[in-house]
């Protein structure tokens, strides 16, 4: 909720969500698991919320 309050903090966040849900498809992939469905939705989520902070707030 702070980085509605603070822009810099809400894109740090998605950022850092970003980063976690590229290496949890990585650890999928490298084991095989195929099934990213879920995954996918999940990762649209935080891509999608800096998308419109990158938007409304421009660039770093």
């Amino acid at each position: 909720m702070a980085g509605f309050a603070v822009p810099v903090l809400g894109r740090a966040a998605a950022v850092g969500l970003v980063l976690y849900f590229l290496g949890a498809l990585w650890a999928h992939l490298r084991i095989g698991d195929r099934q990213l469905g879920v995954w996918a939705v999940f990762f649209c989520l935080p891509v999608a919320a800096l998308a419109v902070n990158l938007a409304h707030h421009g660039t770093w």
